[in-house]
């Protein structure tokens, strides 16, 4: 019998933190199309804190200084989910692990 699944099974997601630098990341959307303007993203750590993207036509961009990183590097989380808004609706695009590099 096949297997029958419901609902988003999320991306496998690594988020790399390095002790005493800003964090960057520029996420391109696929098609090349500029995201929606209803369209929020954030990283959500599982220690609590929550890092929200600028949506800057095809790009998400992620620009943390280096004081926001030793915040959640010192929360030491263990998880990070990538989530998108759109409106109302919270879709988990990725979920995965944070790695901290000293």
């Amino acid at each position: 019998m096949p297997e029958v699944q419901f609902g988003a099974d999320p991306l496998p997601l690594k988020v790399i933190l390095t002790s005493g630098a800003d964090f960057r990341q520029v996420v391109q959307a696929d098609d090349g199309e500029p995201w929606p303007e209803s369209l929020s993203a954030e990283l959500r750590f599982s220690s609590g804190q929550t890092w929200a993207a600028t949506v800057d036509g095809t790009d998400l961009v992620w620009a943390v200084d280096k004081a926001q990183v030793a915040v959640v590097i010192a929360a030491e989380p263990s998880r990070v989910d990538l989530f998108a808004v759109d409106g109302t609706s919270d879709e988990c695009w990725a979920r995965g692990v944070v790695v901290i590099c000293a």
